[in-house]
């Protein structure tokens, strides 16, 4: 199927200014209007600690990394990293993890401090640690002579005492992604993900993605992950869920318990007998406010600076991960009928190299696997975020520099874009632009 300017499908709206990831999709059923008008409110409201009961945004922490959604993500865009040691201003968080000795995962979260390091804490709580985030420069050169200037991180966490890190320690900093057309991706089937990949690069192209399947450890059961930068996640509820939990220390009616230390004094009761700091009906309405935020139209799409760009995507092979168009179904549960978008993604896991693999002793082909990001609204990303920060940690400062960075299964489209005459390259950039 052909990719048209409408990226989200029925989804799509013709936005461009610095709010055009905030509106709601043109398709939401008039019905469900409050119930997103309301998570728009819960999305950018600030949470305070629990103080008075009578406070419908409070139960912050007790450790936490940010006090509202929106801080994560400005105008449901991208988030930042720091620009230096000392700098923060910044919108990363740090995950943490070691490899599974049960083999039912690539990793676990660790025992001591969660999957996620925080470094805030209410009154009387401890943080976990701190972080601090340096770079360093890698030169290169395209084929014509241009020179070019990457820019690696290097991750080092001081944690409160008396914990420590394991040696086998994976680190990783995460920004934001922007948060439009997460619920058309919801709405992408596992048999369609299975019908796409090819682990085994059966086909020969190269190009060898792989479904996220997640072994649950307490019911063995599998489930495909779709949602996060490792596609570690299943739904988006899910992943509404654990961002409330570990961005904002907010409990749910799916996780129902704090991520704190052991035996921290401010989580010394049950959780489990406690009610969720997020309501049902208030996770409802965050889920409806991110489920149907619209996708902006492409831009431009047929000027022929874009044409050619196209084109040269094309010619790079970026179409074989960034697919244009994938089949969804539909939103009536009563129907059988499918849509199409076109978001610039198979949803699959690829191994992009060891440049852009996690910050380990621990070497693993999982260090290395991310999931595809969408691409729809990457033309927009510093008119919305007032930032061009991209990749997993925004190691890269602009879309030239995210395509360098491509290696492992990319490194031969990669190649083939730094070999291109620089006026094939800002055709290729100027297609990307309209989307």
């Amino acid at each position: 199927i052909e990719q048209t300017p409408n990226l989200g499908g029925k989804n799509s709206r013709p936005l461009a200014t610095s709010e055009a990831f905030t509106f709601v999709s043109q398709d939401l059923p008039a019905e469900f209007k409050d119930l997103f008008e309301a998570g728009n409110v819960l999305f950018n409201a600030t949470w305070v600690a629990s103080i008075s009961k009578k406070v419908v945004h409070e139960g912050l922490g007790p450790q936490f990394n940010n006090i509202s959604c929106s801080n994560c993500h400005l105008n449901n865009g991208r988030g930042q990293p720091p620009e230096g040691p000392d700098d923060t201003h910044d919108t990363m968080i740090i995950k943490l993890s070691v490899p599974d000795p049960d083999k039912n995962s690539c990793t676990i979260p660790l025992r001591t401090l969660g999957e996620q390091l925080q470094e805030k804490a209410i009154e009387g709580a401890k943080k976990e640690g701190t972080k601090k985030v340096s770079w360093s420069n890698i030169e290169g050169t395209y084929e014509d002579g241009t020179p070019y200037l990457l820019r690696k991180p290097h991750i080092q966490i001081k944690t409160t005492h008396p914990f420590t890190l394991p040696r086998n320690v994976i680190m990783s900093g995460r920004i934001g992604n922007p948060i439009i057309g997460l619920g058309l991706i919801n709405r992408v089937s596992d048999e369609l993900l299975k019908s796409i990949e090819d682990p085994d690069d059966l086909n020969g192209d190269g190009i060898s993605g792989r479904r996220s399947l997640i072994i649950n450890s307490k019911s063995k059961t599998v489930v495909l992950g779709k949602f996060g930068w490792k596609a570690s996640v299943p739904s988006l509820i899910q992943q509404n869920s654990i961002a409330a939990l570990q961005d904002l220390g907010l409990t749910t009616p799916l996780h129902k318990s704090q991520d704190c230390f052991p035996n921290d004094t401010r989580c010394t009761l049950t959780d489990n007998d406690k009610p969720p700091e997020i309501k049902k009906y208030l996770l409802d309405q965050l889920n409806t406010y991110v489920s149907e935020l619209a996708v902006p139209k492409q831009r431009g799409p047929r000027l022929p600076e874009v044409i050619k760009g196209k084109k040269r995507f094309r010619e790079a092979n970026c179409h074989l991960c960034h697919m244009p168009t994938i089949l969804i179904e539909s939103r009536s549960k009563t129907t059988n009928t499918t849509e199409y978008i076109h978001p610039f993604s198979d949803l699959l896991l690829h191994d992009m190299g060891e440049e852009l693999g996690e910050q380990s002793t621990h070497n693993s082909e999982c260090n290395n696997e991310w999931r595809t990001p969408p691409l729809w609204g990457i033309g927009l990303t510093h008119k919305v975020s007032n930032n061009s920060y991209f990749l997993h940690d925004g190691r890269a400062r602009s879309i030239e520099e995210a395509i360098l960075w491509h290696n492992g299964e990319a490194k031969e489209s990669k190649e083939i874009f730094r070999k291109m005459p620089k006026k094939h390259r800002r055709e290729l950039i100027s297609f990307l632009g309209s989307l």
